[in-house]
């Protein structure tokens, strides 16, 4: 049985922090249509969105010669 309503600042909070998830699966954990996570994520959420950016990700590698540089 899926819920009815709105979505809740939880429920979006999780869409939006799953967002790399299929559709099927966040709607199954939240218990909620299809159609209604669909519509959430096309109206509010940019799949596109900058990843967030770690340490790993500043520093130049050269896995062949065992170097790493920070840049």
């Amino acid at each position: 049985m899926t819920k009815k309503g709105p979505l809740s600042k939880v429920e979006k909070f999780y869409i939006e922090n799953n967002i790399e998830s299929d559709i099927e699966t966040i709607s199954k954990d939240l218990k909620r249509s299809v159609s209604i996570v669909s519509k959430y994520i096309e109206e509010n959420c940019d799949k596109a969105d900058p990843k967030i950016i770690n340490v790993g990700d500043l520093m130049a590698k050269k896995k062949d010669r065992g170097v790493t540089i920070m840049t």
